[in-house]
């Protein structure tokens, strides 16, 4: 209940000192004030007159393929993470006779193991990517691909904790990373419908398919079907991420047309 009421606390802070969009307060667009802003950018963000929330959502959001698809690396994203957060007690107990010490370590690596990776996620495709956020999360879950089937077959300690440690590691970079590329995709009118959606649909298609039929398949076909779905999540994934990589550099394409018509 703590963490309820800090964030209720700091959500209604928010709301009354909030001031929404800068010419409501007499100020310049926001293109006005960062004025090389367009040249930075996937897609032409200039305000436009009011739309209603319908109206946004559906002109750039259920229209534009690659929200969807990006929105989808999340769902598959949050399969795997909740798939092995919810089931790792359970399957390295029962299956691997790991004692309740032995997981607590290994259940304690996978979520930790999360925050380094996170940190660095941002800086390496800003530095070594140029901005594009798809190749490192491609990356990323081509080894938690390698990692799955370490922690699925490993036969000692050592081996199953490391698999569980790169899994956590590594499956955060492409959830962190999506929702850097959604921001990038759409107007900033646009970016809380879009956001709404990939949480929307993260938590009640990922997080169901990685608890509830993650446990149905293992209950009715053994432990292998719970993991073979959780690979079938990391191709999912990695087709969405190529997928959403190709959208954007068609905007990219299409950005660079429009600046040189300006020239």
């Amino acid at each position: 209940m703590i963490p309820v009421a800090i964030v209720f606390i700091i959500a209604l802070i928010l709301y009354i000192i909030g001031t929404g969009k800068t010419y409501n307060e007499g100020l310049p667009l926001l293109v006005d004030i960062l004025k090389n802003e367009d040249e930075e950018l996937v897609v032409n963000k200039k305000d436009t007159s009011p739309l209603s929330s319908w109206d946004i959502f559906k002109e750039y959001i259920l229209n534009d393929i690659n929200v969807w698809f990006v929105s989808f690396i999340d769902v598959f994203t949050y399969m795997i993470r909740f798939g092995v957060l919810t089931w790792l007690p359970l399957y390295l107990l029962e299956t691997k006779g790991f004692t309740k010490g032995e997981m607590s370590t290994a259940f304690a690596i996978f979520e930790w193991a999360a925050i380094p990776s996170t940190i660095l996620a941002g800086w390496v495709t800003d530095t070594y990517f140029k901005g594009k956020r798809m190749p490192l999360a491609i990356i990323t879950l081509l080894g938690v691909g390698v990692a799955i089937f370490a922690y699925w077959g490993g036969k000692d300690l050592l081996t199953v904790t490391i698999g569980a440690g790169v899994i956590g590691c590594l499956i955060y970079v492409p959830m962190f990373l999506s929702s850097l590329q959604t921001i990038e995709l759409v107007p900033p009118f646009a970016a809380g419908s879009a956001t709404g959606l990939r949480g929307l649909l993260s938590y009640v298609l990922g997080s169901f398919s990685g608890t509830a039929l993650f446990g149905i398949l293992a209950h009715n076909f053994g432990w292998d079907a719970g993991f073979y779905l959780l690979l079938f999540a990391v191709f999912g994934c990695i087709f969405c991420c190529i997928m959403t990589h190709r959208g954007v550099m068609k905007l990219e394409s299409k950005k660079i047309e429009r600046l040189n018509g300006k020239a």
